[in-house]
C-alpha cells in the first residue's frame, strides 16, 4: 500500500487507518513516516515483507516554512488547494514503480526500491524521475 505525503485526495490519516485495518506494517527504512500508532515499523529483510504501508515524499511541499501553509492539506474537513497535488505524482515515482512491479510478481514481496527513505532526495524517488529543480514548485 503505497501513499503519497500529504495527499490532498485520501488523506494521510485514512491510508492509515487502512494499513492498521488490513494489519499491514509499515515498511522501516523505506517509509516516510514511522512510529505509528497500532502499525508496527518493520525493516524489509533479505526476502522483503509479504505486504507493506510506504509513505511517499513528492518533494513539492516543506512542513517547516510557514510560505507553505497555503498549499498543505487541512487536517478539518475542508477542501484542499489542488496546487501541486501528490496524489497521482506518485504513481510516476520510478522507486514506487519498481516496488509495484517486483510486488505483482509471481511470489513477489514488498521491497524498498528508494535509496534509504522514500523521501525524494534522489530522482528515482521524485516524481517523473526527474531533478529537484523540476519539482512542482507550489509557491507563486
Amino acid at each position: 500500500m503505497t501513499v503519497a505525503w500529504l495527499d490532498k485526495q485520501v488523506s494521510n490519516q485514512a491510508a492509515e487507518v487502512a494499513a492498521r485495518t488490513l494489519g499491514i506494517p509499515n515498511l522501516d527504512g523505506a517509509s516516510l513516516v514511522r512510529a505509528l500508532r497500532e502499525i508496527p515499523d518493520e525493516p524489509e529483510g533479505v526476502d522483503g515483507l509479504e505486504s507493506a504501508y510506504v509513505v511517499y515524499d513528492t518533494g513539492s511541499f516543506d512542513v517547516f516554512d510557514p510560505a507553505y501553509d497555503a498549499v498543505i492539506p487541512p487536517l478539518a474537513n475542508l477542501i484542499p488547494s489542488s496546487v501541486c497535488d501528490p496524489h497521482a505524482r506518485r504513481l510516476s515515482i520510478p522507486a514506487s514503480l519498481s516496488q509495484l512491479v517486483a510486488f505483482l510478481q509471481p511470489g513477489g514481496r514488498v521491497h524498498n526500491f528508494c535509496d534509504g527513505v522514500c523521501d525524494a532526495s534522489v530522482d528515482a524517488e521524485r516524481p517523473g524521475g526527474v531533478p529537484e529543480a523540476a519539482l512542482c514548485d507550489p509557491l507563486p
